[in-house]
């Protein structure tokens, strides 16, 4: 009974309790709304403090927390839920039941819970606001302000590719920690670095960028601030001390995972360790980027490697830049097209430059467009708005922040000299020892030098001096930054570059001048004044580089009269029959440069008693007199290459004790024998003994035996010395270019005689340089020449030698030296040694040819190997030619080491060379029988060799990384390179590829080689007979997806009869870097469709192939426009790149009119600047529109009526010269013969052709008979060369303004061509330019126009013709 009481009173529980609960909700229903409208009130004013907060945060850039906003959704889907539901099911609740006498209970419940647990809900979200409310949002990383902005802007140029990708790959190597690039001001620094902080986040190679720029003045507080926003750290306002944001830049930095720090624009060395700038680990793949205007401060002081140096643009690239900037409204216009390629050139490829200009030229006319280029000329371009600010303000910091006032003194000099021309340090030292107010403490010529080298490289490191190549003699001068130090120079030191000669007479600017140079004076002699009245001056430059048009240029003969303070003078190329008398007044004259000048006779000169430099070198000069000898001060004289100079009065020499430099080499040689001869009239070499100062010494001794046997016993320094008759140089190919400090030629001399003569034999043994040039009597160089085994020796050359056998033999019984032979030996050069056997005959001693780098021989025709396997290693060039008997490059010691050993992988880790030419006994690289010597120890899974085919002549386990450049020829192998090369074999780095003559090859590279040696840019194949593929690709190879040759840019096929393609199964399109393409007499060669579709082609060169009538030539190429938007679809077409087009014998049409469907004007040839048609037999006009043609030559083209219709005419508004000849058929060059393409009074203009040549045209009768007015606005030459049966030029109106003369071509032959004969051959300049733009004229015979009228030239002409 108990259980059941204690069930039934927790069931009456239970149910009483939830019945309470519901009748709670039906009793409580107004309670529970009330509270809940009171919370969402409450609530909606807690959103909106909420939503104060947000937008006050994305006001300060910031980014809001994400439990921030997933609290505005939930608050605003509760506020919502009230409003839209609850409320409006309340409205539903308060009515009566259908009776309409009592409120609906069921609506009144189901509210009041939803009213309950939203108000529950509203509740818990106040609680939560006020916790989210503390930190709404946070600072976003602002590497995007930075970055982001080279996204689509960023202009990719060419010349700058290797760099960035250099870069990148950097930036990909573990080992690698800071990154340096350098460069001018205005280069191109900054945006390069952005561009590749933007690419390398986009690649995933970084989470994280951040970027700083530091500039000229550094402000350590601001760059840790700047670091800090980017990465989301807050220092706070109260943070003042320098190391507690150090401590914690470095701990944030130090969490960082794969960020990429760019700091741009150093000037001076970052302490980046004091400023916190950190990633105190190597484990968390940071890395940093700088970029400085300075190389020292990169490569030096910040200790960044590796370093880039960022350089000027070429001037293709400059033009794309300046034209995307202007925009195509600007230079639509001709005339104004003209400035802006002079106006481009003017801008040097400086970026800053570049842009500035073009800003400030956009939508501008002509005459603005004039004025700029004026003012760019004359280097102080001012007026064009932004060049002060941009340009000019930018390069002076960099010449103010030089610490040197000696580097900013040596820069104003340079900026002097003439331009565009390369500076010597040589030429500086004469300069500086001729300023010694600028250049102090300098006591002897070799202080000046290192001087000279030491200021050269802070001007260099600081990029206001240019580097030449590696060379440290030489630099250059940006033309920019020219104009701004010449500027700098006339505002702040009164030294003026002028242009022309009438400026001398602004005596009110010049009168406190104390520097003038008019590097380029070419006006007549009787502008400059007949005095110079600049009291102040200390340096006067003068050059004429026309002396040959202007002869009698002379100084005027007081001109020189009022600058007594003059300290250097140098006249160039003028003449001075006789000096100017003024000479004498200039006393305090130390520097005297009289190069290429006429000059009868220099005795004034001996009165300029304080002169310490004397240059006379290149000068017609005959005589030196005893006038000279007065000049006890002298330091330096140079008389180098004064061809006429024959008499130097004894005594001269001597008496210039001061003397530490003598210059004669390709000058005087009539040295007299002995100093005792009363009958003596010139100089003997025993005066050079009383030079006790003498360090460096340059001439030729013709005779041997006017050398004293004590000469050159001096310690001598440097030196260049020529002994003996005969050539004074080698073989072009043997020819060396470096410079060397101590240099001995012996020609045609009898070597057995040299221990005769001490100073000579003292002088063989400090020499650095040692050519030998059909010397006799020395079979062991070793023994005969240097018993001390040339320890300094660097460079040896042997030439045309019948007698040696050995270059060492250390089985020689006379030797008995325990040295190492040619320890410092960097360069061997043998040419025509012909009795020679070996290098070395016997054993080599420790560190023999230790530093050898370089081995050349040629025409030494018993000659068996080359190299010891123990000296390859360090070996960076190889060449052989024409070695009848060389069978092996290497000899490896088969005595006494196991073949398998050595040959496991054969490396020439240096070699970057190697040229083998003409050796017909060598069969294999590097040396010979591998197959007899390797297979015993071969290992039968080891599929190095197949025994089953050819050996290649590369064996398969040759590792060449290094290799650069390969060029064979004459070979006799069937095999190049293993078809399957080992992973050992190696030759990754492989850029140009050169095959010549091998008629064993039927092919050139396999597939996998191909894939193997992706770099190769440049490939050669010549006169291999029996090649049919240069890469020979099977039906399975066929399918793999895999780019061949990727970066070939240039490609020669020529003279190869039997080669029917060039990659089998492959097609020419798929060759897209491509660029330069020479197919020359390949008669089976498959020229496919794909070939007029490579994107990057920009030469092409066909000759003597047969090509199917298809796409280019008749110009119906197919474009498929589907998928294109519109600028690529003006992109598509033929050639879309093509710059320069050679045909010649080609035996199908080209571009016949007779093809109704050809290629519509702006697809075809869109881009052609040059095209050359020769021997095109059925060729009968040109068609398609080239609208970009520069230049045009058609030549022998006998099927040919006429060369152009009007429509393809009016197309050529770019042609600067058309040479038309030996046409035979050809009846005029413009016709249109059925009038369907001009009206009457319409134009044909040529509006840039400035050169136009008819030449032996047998059958031309005029230029154009059709109705269209002929105008040639800049037409300047007209060349007419046997053209009888010319009536008149054109039937109608015709103007050539600027056309005064004909020129009548006349060839003693009549067989001779305007053009060059191979035109295969043509040059370019730095701009690619053809070189025979500027072909002269001049020279050629002249006809007067009748009445400035073109037509009755053409027909007195032809009356002359018919007389």
């Amino acid at each position: 009974m108990d259980f059941l009481i204690a069930v039934g009173s927790t069931i009456c529980e239970y149910t009483v309790d939830a019945v309470a609960g519901q009748l709670g909700h039906i009793y409580h229903y107004k309670r529970n709304v009330d509270n809940l409208k009171s919370q969402i009130q409450r609530l909606e004013g807690e959103k909106a403090r909420m939503q104060h907060s947000i937008e006050e945060a994305g006001r300060n850039g910031e980014e809001i927390e994400g439990a921030v906003e997933e609290w505005m959704n939930e608050v605003t889907w509760t506020i919502e839920k009230a409003h839209d539901e609850f409320f409006r099911d309340e409205d539903y609740a308060m009515p009566l039941c259908s009776s309409k006498m009592f409120p609906n209970l069921v609506s009144r419940r189901r509210l009041s819970m939803i009213a309950n647990s939203l108000a529950e809900t509203a509740g818990d979200e106040m609680q939560r606001a006020n916790t989210l409310i503390q930190k709404v949002s946070y600072r976003v990383p602002l590497q995007s302000a930075a970055i982001e902005m080279t996204k689509g802007s960023y202009m990719i140029f060419q010349s700058r590719t290797p760099i960035f990708n250099g870069i990148m790959e950097a930036l990909r190597n573990p080992d690698v920690k800071m990154i340096g690039v350098y460069g001018m001001g205005g280069i191109g620094k900054t945006m390069l670095a952005k561009e590749v902080a933007r690419k390398a986040v986009e690649d995933d190679e970084f989470k994280k960028t951040v970027f700083v720029t530091v500039s000229h003045t550094p402000d350590l507080h601001k760059i840790q601030k700047e670091i800090a926003n980017q990465l989301g750290l807050k220092f706070g306002e109260t943070v003042d001390d320098k190391y507690v944001r150090a401590k914690r830049l470095s701990q944030q930095l130090g969490r960082e995972k794969k960020m990429l720090l760019v700091i741009d624009d150093i000037w001076e060395k970052l302490d980046l360790y004091g400023a916190g700038i950190t990633f105190r680990n190597g484990e968390n793949d940071c890395k940093i980027l700088l970029t400085s205007r300075f190389r020292n401060v990169v490569c030096d002081a910040m200790d960044a490697h590796p370093n880039f140096c960022v350089e000027d643009l070429c001037f293709d690239e400059a033009k794309d830049l300046f034209d995307k900037i202007v925009g195509d409204q600007s230079i639509k216009n001709p005339a104004i097209q003209a400035l802006e390629i002079k106006i481009v050139k003017e801008c040097a490829g400086l970026p800053i430059a570049l842009e500035t200009v073009a800003n400030a030229l956009k939508k501008k006319d002509y005459p603005i467009w004039s004025n700029a280029l004026q003012e760019l000329r004359r280097s102080a371009p001012t007026n064009i708005e932004g060049m002060k600010k941009n340009v000019y303000c930018s390069m002076k910091l960099s010449y103010d922040f030089l610490g040197s006032e000696e580097a900013k003194s040596l820069l104003l000099i340079c900026s002097l000299l003439p331009e565009d021309k390369e500076i010597e340090t040589e030429i500086l030292l004469k300069y500086v020892m001729g300023l010694p107010e600028l250049f102090q403490g300098i006591t002897n010529l070799e202080e000046a030098r290192n001087r000279v080298l030491t200021l050269v490289d802070i001007l260099k490191a600081s990029s206001l001096l240019l580097n030449v190549d590696s060379r440290m003699d030489t630099t250059k001068m940006h033309d920019v930054v020219r104009d701004v130090v010449i500027f700098i120079g006339s505002e702040k030191h009164n030294m003026f570059r002028l242009r022309k000669a009438v400026e001398l007479e602004d005596n009110k600017k010049l009168k406190v001048a104390t520097a003038i140079s008019l590097p380029n004076f070419e006006d007549d002699a009787h502008q400059l004044p007949k005095k110079l009245e600049f009291p102040q001056l200390m340096f006067f430059h003068i050059c004429n580089p026309s002396l040959q048009k202007a002869p009698n240029f002379q100084i005027p003969n007081y001109f020189f009269e009022a600058t007594k303070e003059l300290q250097v003078l140098n006249l160039t190329s003028v003449c001075l029959k006789p000096l100017p008398s003024s000479f004498e007044f200039l006393e305090n004259l130390h520097t005297l440069f009289l190069n290429w000048c006429e000059i009868e006779d220099v005795a004034l000169i001996g009165e300029l008693r304080n002169l310490k430099i004397l240059d006379l070198a290149y000068s017609k000069i005959g005589n030196l007199p005893g006038q000279i000898g007065q000049l006890t001060r002298l330091r330096l004289l140079d008389l180098s290459y004064c061809s006429k100079l024959e008499v130097i009065e004894c005594n001269v020499i001597s008496n210039l004790v001061h003397l530490e430099e003598l210059y004669m080499f390709g000058s005087f040689t009539r040295w007299d024998i002995e100093e005792g001869n009363s009958g003596r009239r010139n100089a003997c070499l025993m005066e050079l003994k009383d030079l006790s100062r003498l360090t460096t010494l340059h001439l030729h001794i013709p005779d041997v035996n006017v050398m004293p046997k004590e000469s050159f016993t001096m310690n001598l320094e440097r030196y260049d010395i020529l002994i003996g008759e005969g050539p004074t140089y080698l073989d072009d190919s043997f020819a060396h270019t470096k410079q060397a400090s101590r240099k001995l030629e012996l020609t045609e001399l009898n070597i057995s005689r040299v221990p005769e003569r001490r100073g000579l034999e003292a002088l063989l043994k400090r020499s650095v340089v040692l050519n030998l040039y059909g010397s006799t009597g020395v079979n062991n160089v070793i023994h005969e020449l240097n018993g001390d085994c040339f320890p300094e020796l660097m460079h040896l050359s042997i030439v045309n030698n019948d007698e040696m056998q050995y270059i060492i033999n250390s089985m020689d019984q006379r030797y008995h030296s325990q040295n190492a032979f040619f320890p410092s030996l960097e360069t061997l050069q043998l040419e025509n040694v012909k009795k020679l056997e070996k290098i070395w005959h016997g054993e080599l001693l420790t560190n023999s040819f230790v530093r050898l780098r370089v081995v050349k021989v040629k025409d030494c025709e018993r000659l068996k190997n080359l190299l010891s396997s123990s000296s390859v290693r360090g070996i960076e060039e190889i060449e052989v030619i024409n070695c009848k008997m060389m069978s092996e490059i290497v000899t490896y010691g088969r005595e006494d080491v196991h073949p398998h050993i050595i040959l496991a992988k054969i490396e020439f880790p240096h070699l970057r060379s190697l040229i083998l030419k003409s050796s017909p006994n060598l069969a294999h690289f590097p040396f010979s029988k591998l197959e007899a010597t390797f297979s015993g120890h071969r290992k039968e899974e080891e599929p190095l060799l197949d025994v089953n085919s050819p050996l290649p002549f590369f064996y398969p386990m040759v590792a060449l990384p290094s290799l650069k450049d390969l060029k064979l020829s004459n070979l006799n192998s069937e095999k190049l390179l293993p078809d399957h090369p080992p992973e050992n074999f190696n030759m990754q780095n492989l850029t140009n590829l050169k095959i010549h003559g091998c008629n064993s090859l039927k092919y050139l590279l396999s597939f996998s080689m191909a894939t193997n040696i992706v770099q190769i840019e440049h490939l050669e194949v010549r006169e291999c007979s029996v090649m049919e593929d240069v890469l020979a690709i099977n039906d399975k190879e066929r399918m793999v997806k895999k780019e061949l040759l990727p970066n070939l840019k240039s490609l020669v096929l020529d003279n190869l009869p039997n080669l029917g393609r060039f990659c089998s199964k492959r097609s020419w399109g798929e060759f897209s870097s491509l660029a330069r393409l020479r197919i020359n007499n390949c008669p089976k060669l498959e020229i496919e469709d794909s070939i007029w579709k490579l994107p990057q082609l920009q030469r092409l060169i066909l000759k003597r192939i047969n090509v199917a009538q298809k796409a280019m030539w008749n110009c119906q190429y197919e474009i498929d426009h589907e998928g294109l938007n519109e600028d690529d679809q003006e992109h598509a077409g033929i050639f879309p790149c093509l710059k320069f087009l050679i045909l010649v014998e080609l035996t199908d049409r080209l571009m016949d009119t007779r093809e109704k469907n050809y290629h519509s004007a702006g697809r075809a040839f869109q881009n052609l600047k040059y095209l050359f048609v020769f021997q095109g037999q059925t060729l009968k006009n040109l068609v398609p529109a080239f609208q970009a043609l520069r230049f045009l030559v058609v030549s022998k083209c006998h099927g040919m009526e006429y060369l152009l219709t009007p429509s393809t005419a009016k197309s050529l508004t770019q042609l600067r010269t058309m040479v038309i000849e030996k046409c035979e058929r050809m009846i005029q060059i413009i016709a249109d013969y059925n009038r369907s393409q001009t009206e009457e009074g319409t134009e044909i203009v040529f509006d840039r052709l400035e050169e136009l040549a008819l030449v032996n045209l047998q059958n031309l009768r005029n230029f154009y008979s059709g109705n269209c007015v002929m105008r040639f606005p800049n037409l300047k030459r007209l060349i007419f060369e046997y053209c009888p049966q010319i009536v008149s030029f054109c039937e109608g109106n015709i103007s050539t303004p600027k056309l005064k003369k004909l020129i009548l071509y006349i060839d003693a032959d009549g067989d001779g061509d305007i053009v060059y004969d191979n035109v295969m051959e043509f040059d370019f300049d730095k701009d690619g330019v053809l070189l025979f733009d500027d072909c002269e004229f001049s020279s050629f015979p002249m006809q007067q126009l009748e009445e400035g009228d073109i037509n009755a030239a053409t027909r007195k002409l032809w009356l002359n013709n018919q007389g």
